[in-house]
Parts: C-alpha cells; structure tokens; sequence
C-alpha cells in the first residue's frame, strides 16, 4: 500500500540491514558530548538476554563493556580503553547504543531514576 493511504512502510518497523540481511551501523548524535558516533543496533533477541540479565534496571559494568565492543563501531576502542573510560562519557555511550536500538532516552532515564532513587533514596 502506498504511503498516500496513509500506511506505514515495513522500514519503519525494522532495523535497516545490507543484501545479506547484517545489520547496518546508524550514526547516532551524543548532544551532550555535541558529536556523533556509528553504532550497531541490538537486534530483538539481544535486548531480550541482556534486560534478563541486568541488575535491577541497569546494566552491569560487564555488559557495558560487552556493548561497547560489539555495538561501537566508530570510535574504535581497546580493551585498555575501556578500563580508563571516564564514568560520565561511558553512560553516554551506553545510552547511545540503546537510543540506537530503539530504545528511548526517556525510558533509560525513568530506568536510571528509579533504581537511583532505591539506591539514595531522598
């Protein structure tokens, strides 16, 4: 159906892939970092696993680091690098490869708020 009737195209709904069906990076803009990096969205099935294994409403510090080397396709980071991530710059990152995935930032802020609020609560 054309989009004049008033129907959304099946793009909208998927992650854009190459001829052999691989998911294909996205540039996604950091505003507060004011830039911009290539990132490879998590299908599905991998926000799936990773939500099950989350503590509480987080990622573990792990996962961070698992996301940021199968997900981050420019800049490239070393292993060292991520040792040394500035702890700020590093959530950005993180936010950024969920926001590529489909996942709001309102959604990671509410899931961040929440258990901050369990942690220190006021």
């Amino acid at each position: 159906m054309s989009s004049e009737e008033g129907y959304l195209s099946n793009q909208v709904f998927v992650h854009k892939r190459d001829e052999n069906e691989k998911l294909l990076p996205i540039d996604v803009d950091i505003s507060e970092m004011n830039g911009k990096v290539k990132i490879l969205p998590m299908a599905k099935g991998e926000i799936a696993k990773l939500q099950s294994e989350m503590k509480g409403n987080l990622t573990t510090e792990e996962q961070d680091k698992e996301l940021i080397r199968k997900h981050v396709i420019e800049p490239i980071f070393s292993d060292k690098d991520l040792e040394f991530f500035k702890p700020l710059e590093y959530g950005y990152l993180v936010t950024a490869i969920m926001v590529a995935s489909g996942i709001t930032k309102e959604k990671i802020q509410e899931a961040t708020k929440n258990t901050m609020g369990k942690v220190n609560p006021q």
